[in-house]
């Protein structure tokens, strides 16, 4: 509705009647010039679609959705790409129960420090790929709470997450994970994994999965069947890597 209007700096939506709107896809994508938005009027009750909604909203630096009613929401794929400035964000009354798809949810969202997504659903998630790609300000990271069970594709997943030292994934389920390209390429600052849940049985795409990560990196796995997978992808990058089974 609003996309590419790079050139709007505020936007007053409060007489807006969204009742009956099913699909808020790409609706601020690329307002670039807007720092913030007051959507506290906005009922999105009916809404299933809002892929890109603020794809590209570089100058944001808050953004209050805690009036958002998402469990209608399938796609929320690139909803928060690019949003560069955003340094927080509040998702804690975000109902993720029916969505499917997130990925790039939070691509380049490179000033955000912290992220709390205990609350969220992703039972039906399946495109988790660039979910948190380029995300290189975040320091740490808890997804103890996400299902990942019917998840296929993880591929950059975590890509350039720069600050993260270490990752505790040991929840994850990647009994249907197709293709984990590049899942850990660029995190240069990770040095502890723990993978001990993971399986790969599934995984046919796998290349540069460990690409430019520290030559100390440690990753915990399950079985020596999974040791021996994670140790070859260590090695097809030259990489130096300790893999412990738990």
């Amino acid at each position: 509705m609003f996309s590419g209007c790079s050139s709007l700096t505020s936007l007053d939506l409060s007489s807006f009647d969204t009742s009956q709107v099913t699909d808020m896809g790409d609706m601020f994508s690329e307002c670039s010039g807007l720092t913030n938005l007051d959507l506290s009027s906005f009922d999105t009750s009916q809404v299933t679609d809002m892929t890109q909604m603020f794809d590209s909203c570089s100058s944001l630096t808050s953004l209050d959705l805690s009036n958002f009613d998402t469990s209608q929401v399938t796609d929320m794929s690139y909803m928060f790409g690019d949003c560069s400035s955003l340094t927080n964000l509040d998702l804690s009354r975000f109902d993720t129960s029916q969505v499917t798809n997130m990925g790039g949810m939070f691509y380049l969202c490179s000033s955000l420090t912290s992220l709390d997504l205990s609350s969220f659903d992703t039972s039906q998630v399946t495109n988790m790929g660039g979910m948190f790609y380029l995300c290189s300000s975040l320091t740490s990271l808890d997804l103890s709470s996400f299902d990942t069970s019917q998840v296929t594709s993880m591929s950059h997943m975590f890509y350039d997450c720069s600050s993260l030292a270490e990752l505790d994934l040991s929840n994850f389920d990647t009994s249907q994970v197709t293709n984990m390209y590049g899942m850990f390429d660029s995190c240069s600052s990770l040095t502890e994994l723990d993978f001990r849940n993971a399986t790969f049985i599934s995984v046919f795409n796998y290349n540069r999965m460990f690409n430019s990560v520290p030559s100390t990196i440690q990753v915990i796995v399950k079985d020596s069947t999974a040791q021996t997978w994670i140790q070859e992808r260590l090695d097809e990058e030259e990489n130096a890597g300790t893999v412990i089974v738990a």
